[in-house]
């Protein structure tokens, strides 16, 4: 993983970033909000790749983001509604879901059609995908069941492959998830030895999995409302939320 400063080389941050994406590879980028995962969304087999990230993700589509409006228009059909959102709320931290034009694929596009399209409110981004020329994904930069990432430190932290370890006990069948938590020990400013401190943390990890697909059947009802209803999610959720 190669980490740029946007703040102090903001064009090569750009250039190696649309260099990655074209190539079919993975980008971590800033938005408004939390750090995304972008990929190429009209490109197969980088899908693959984000799925593969994500892990355990079940039928949760993915959400992509756009320049502006008129590059929406290029994948989704917008109808009254999103216009008027696209025209005065955005950009900013909103998902706007459309019907696909049919240029897109899974996961990008629900079983119902829809797609999850943002116009982030992020200058960094935007010239970005404005100098891309085509949309990219939008989900955030954290693995299925682990916490959206607000910062770089903590999403390194998370993508620690010995962070949570997934084993299956023989004895009983069960699957059990171990945490490792690693110390150095320094004399001399030499590393000497490393401490090992191993919890079990199985059942955190099982109620964040049960949260996670309660969001995502939650997420699927408000989409298939909307659908139904003619109507953007942003007001479905304000109406549930009051």
């Amino acid at each position: 993983m190669e980490i740029i400063d946007i703040n102090k080389e903001k064009e090569i941050a750009v250039e190696k970033a649309i260099t990655t994406l074209k190539n079919g590879g993975l980008i971590i980028y800033p938005t408004e909000t939390c750090y995304g995962l972008g990929g190429d969304a009209t490109n197969p087999e980088a899908l693959k790749k984000i799925m593969k990230y994500k892990t355990l993700r079940g039928s949760k589509p993915v959400s992509i983001a756009v320049a502006d409006i008129n590059m929406a228009k290029e994948y989704v059909d917008l109808n009254e509604m999103a216009t008027n959102i696209y025209n005065n709320y955005l950009p900013g931290p909103i998902t706007v879901i459309s019907k696909s034009k049919g240029n897109l694929q899974p996961p990008v596009v629900s079983i119902q059609g829809g797609v999850g399209v943002r116009y982030p409110d992020y200058p960094f981004t935007l010239k970005l995908i404005k100098r891309f020329g085509k949309p990219i994904t939008a989900t955030s930069a954290n693995v299925s069941y682990r916490s959206t990432p607000y910062s770089i430190e903590k999403l390194i932290k998370d993508l620690n492959p010995l962070q949570k370890v997934m084993m299956q006990n023989s004895h009983d069948n069960k699957t059990r998830y171990l945490d490792f938590k690693f110390s150095r020990v320094y004399e001399d400013k030499q590393i000497k030895r490393i401490l090992v401190n191993v919890n079990d943390v199985s059942d955190a990890v099982l109620l964040e999995q049960n949260l996670e697909k309660e969001r995502a059947h939650n997420d699927m009802q408000i989409e298939m409302l909307t659908t139904i209803l003619n109507v953007s999610p942003h007001i479905i959720n304000e109406f549930i939320s009051n």
